[in-house]
């Protein structure tokens, strides 16, 4: 986390009011580039959204707000979440189910994933699933994003009232929820490492 209090001056006060910050993270080259992350879920009359921008950093304050995918269904508490840079310079957004779990097993919707991009928003070319943001799936409600000294990524996801899990997420894993939720045997889906 960054750790850098931004105002929007682009947004009205009632768009802030509206808003749930949710997760922040600097450029893996901020000193160069001066970038900072946000992620945020925007309550309308027509449901709760989340949306992944980018700041530039100018002098404390942000500027050039561009959003970089928005449009992410969510719900209080179960919506986007964390933000991470892997060391493959990618950025990594967990994402929670919106309580539309019927869904998170589908690769190509937004909910119950870590999806991954270039730094800029633009869809990689070597994720997982072609053509989709999606890199891992199967997560009830994700909060929280880590790569360790040696690159791997973990993720914490909540279960419902049980078996919270800590998960080393890889490639194209299907973490099995609504499925499977805590430990698992079964081979198509990734046991977490710690429930």
């Amino acid at each position: 986390v960054c750790g850098i209090f931004f105002f929007f001056k682009q947004k009205t006060a009632y768009e802030i009011y509206q808003c749930d910050w949710s997760s922040d993270v600097c450029s893996s080259d901020l000193n160069a580039n001066r970038y900072v992350y946000v992620t945020y879920a925007t309550r309308t009359d027509s449901g709760t959204f989340g949306t992944v921008a980018r700041l530039t950093d100018l002098n404390n304050r942000g500027e050039d707000f561009t959003v970089l995918l928005d449009g992410i269904p969510g719900a209080p508490g179960h919506q986007i979440q964390s933000l991470a840079f892997g060391p493959d310079g990618k950025l990594y957004v967990s994402i929670g189910d919106a309580f539309m779990a019927g869904e998170v097993q589908n690769t190509d919707s937004f909910v119950g994933k870590i999806l991954r991009m270039n730094a800029d928003g633009s869809l990689p070319g070597d994720n997982p699933f072609p053509g989709s943001y999606t890199y891992a799936y199967g997560f009830r409600n994700c909060f929280d994003l880590a790569f360790d000294e040696s690159g791997e990524l973990f993720s914490t996801d909540n279960g419902t009232d049980r078996d919270d899990e800590l998960n080393r997420v890889i490639a194209g894993g299907n973490y099995g929820w609504p499925l499977a939720l805590g430990e698992t045997s079964a081979p198509e889906f990734v046991t977490p490492v710690h429930v």
